[in-house]
């Protein structure tokens, strides 16, 4: 699979004194091939969650376009995006996001139930023991640790066994222990023939980038120095 963008631009309004549009993601092209972990870091504000909202479909651009394969994304209607998002596109949000009354199994799973008529039981079973929280399939999100919940929240996105994942802030929260576990997870997820696109500020998660790229007032550009965020 390959992600391609191709002139990729977006624009908000802010009301000021002197009331003007602003570029969040201002001429993005890149193009992204399966086994890829790709960093994007930079200052907050700088476009960066903007251009991942963007890529996994939940924000339309004012320009360009956004290729997976063959398919154009923003060619597709709502509908249509849905389906092909949950197919193909695993998503971990920022901050500790889960349905509080659903056990961590009917998390993992709820993907699989809203668009998929194939029982993924076994498969969550097999995702929660490869995250080493098996023993919490009956647990609800609330009596989880902020590991375990974003462990939840990895098992989630790859329930539909998708081609790419998003990850935003993925380790914001977390301590280094459980950086470091969250880390090696999506790095083996990587090395299975994934992309891995991930935001992030976390100094520890530079060294797992094939690939690091910086944004800075919407302008995405190539970076080099692994050693400075």
């Amino acid at each position: 699979m390959k992600l391609k963008i191709n002139d990729l631009s977006k624009t908000f309004f802010r009301n000021t004194q002197e009331a003007n549009y602003f570029y969040a993601v201002k001429d993005i092209n890149l193009e992204i091939t399966e086994g890829n972990f790709i960093e994007i870091i930079g200052k907050s504000g700088s476009g960066k969650t903007t251009l991942l909202n963007i890529l996994s479909g939940l924000l339309e651009p004012n320009t360009g376009e956004v290729l997976i394969d063959d398919t154009n994304l923003f060619n597709l209607n709502d509908n249509e995006r849905s389906i092909f998002r949950n197919k193909n596109y695993g998503i971990i949000p920022q901050g500790q996001t889960g349905l509080q009354n659903l056990t961590v199994l009917e998390n993992i799973l709820l993907p699989s139930i809203l668009y998929s008529k194939e029982d993924k039981t076994e498969y969550g079973l097999k995702l929660l023991k490869r995250l080493d929280i098996e023993d919490l399939k009956d647990s609800y999100p609330n009596e989880l640790s902020g590991g375990e919940l974003r462990r939840m929240v990895i098992a989630r996105a790859l329930i539909m066994d998708p081609k790419i994942i998003f990850a935003d802030e993925p380790t914001g929260d977390l301590d280094e222990t459980n950086t470091t576990k969250v880390l090696d997870i999506l790095k083996g997820i990587c090395n299975e023939g994934k992309i891995i696109f991930m935001v992030t500020h976390d100094k520890d998660a530079i060294k797992y980038a094939d690939k690091i790229y910086k944004m800075d007032n919407g302008i995405l550009s190539q970076y080099n120095d692994k050693n400075v965020i």
